[in-house]
């Protein structure tokens, strides 16, 4: 723990140092919120009412539905610095360093992993106050005590699982302009792909059966179901039985499989089996420099 200590606040005091790190992160937030508003917006208002919500929830349905979806956006854009940092000490030579000291290489990674979760976490959980602040003004409602805990609890699992994807992705990497290109790629990729920027739905169903099993369009719809419960109710009142569902279903905020609707539960169950897999990738990663380190310390026996 001591080592993992010490990568932590090592990782996190460099990308501290640099006021564009900082910057830079919150900038990447509103950029994103403001492609929303100013591409995205009028389009999603119209799709909305055209699928017979009331005029007076239709607003309120369409930011809290993307702006809940933005968030995982943003959850992953904001890794990218840390991530950057750990292809950066392999480029430089600072990882092949600690591989010498007693240090294996996946506590190397949990290093960077739980500095990315605790950078991501922050600018994410910034949004979502900023976002409640909005809502409060805006429509005179904030989610409840329960819902916003749940929403936070979600946004942390959600950067410990983009954080791992990301340190996936970024494992053979060894030129900090390569992952920026990634950067760059998937960052733009992202809110196609889990479904932030157009609903899920709206994608071909050979699309969606892929796109079910990847961790943040899971994400995306829990944190929808969320952001949006508490609006079933009146956009239910003076509608048959079954339109809220297929409303849900429409935008993806509501997920299935097989014709199914995928319960909350089930999605959660889902991430976590998803988690502890690219956590084994992780893990599998560390053990090839493992034989390395041995020699190494071999060498320096006295014979």
């Amino acid at each position: 723990m001591k080592k993992l200590a010490f990568l932590v606040r090592r990782n996190l005091r460099l990308f501290c140092s640099n006021r564009l790190n900082i910057l830079l992160s919150f900038a990447s937030i509103l950029i994103v919120i403001g492609i929303y508003i100013l591409f995205l917006r009028d389009f999603l208002l119209e799709t909305v009412t055209r699928a017979g919500a009331d005029s007076a929830y239709v607003e309120e349905f369409t930011d809290r539905f993307m702006f809940s979806g933005l968030l995982v956006v943003i959850n992953t854009t904001t890794c990218f610095g840390i991530i950057q940092l750990g292809v950066s000490d392999v480029e430089t030579g600072i990882r092949r360093d600690y591989l010498v000291a007693p240090i294996s290489r996946f506590s190397l990674t949990l290093g960077y992993w739980t500095t990315a979760v605790i950078i991501s976490f922050f600018f994410t959980i910034c949004t979502v106050l900023g976002g409640e602040l909005f809502f409060l003004l805006q429509y005179g409602k904030a989610l409840s005590s329960t819902a916003l805990l749940q929403a936070i609890s979600t946004v942390l699992f959600s950067s410990m699982i983009n954080a791992a994807i990301l340190l996936c992705l970024s494992r053979r990497l060894k030129s900090s302009a390569t992952f920026s290109t990634l950067a760059n790629l998937y960052g733009t990729l992202i809110g196609f792909l889990a479904g932030a920027y157009l609903p899920y739905s709206f994608y071909p169903n050979w699309l969606r059966r892929v796109l079910f099993y990847f961790p943040p369009t899971q994400t995306v719809s829990i944190l929808r179901q969320i952001y949006i419960d508490h609006l079933r109710v009146p956009l239910a009142e003076q509608r048959s039985a079954d339109f809220v569902p297929k409303l849900l279903q429409t935008f993806g905020i509501e997920l299935q499989l097989r014709g199914v609707s995928v319960s909350l539960q089930r999605q959660y169950g889902i991430l976590t089996f998803l988690f502890l897999l690219l956590l084994l990738c992780l893990w599998a990663g560390g053990l090839e420099n493992e034989p390395l380190r041995k020699k190494k310390q071999a060498a320096h026996r006295p014979s």
